[in-house]
């Protein structure tokens, strides 16, 4: 979850989310919704690459290797 975070804060630099609530399913997707009605979307498939999708469908994938670090494209 730290890295949710983490990367809504990068996907939306120079906006504020306020009262962020999120949840996660039963098919693993994390859904988080802010006060405005803006949402992301994040899920981690089985090779732990994790695609963070924005309320506008624009995609951000994330891979976390082993010592930690965590690249997007």
């Amino acid at each position: 979850m730290p890295y949710v975070i983490a990367l809504i804060c990068m996907l939306c630099v120079g906006s504020a989310w306020a009262d962020m609530r999120c949840s996660t399913n039963s098919l693993g997707v994390t859904t988080c919704k802010d006060s405005n009605g803006r949402v992301i979307k994040s899920r981690t498939n089985s090779l732990g690459v994790t695609t963070y999708t924005d309320q506008n469908g624009k995609k951000t994938k994330c891979r976390t290797n082993s010592v930690g670090v965590t690249r997007c494209d």
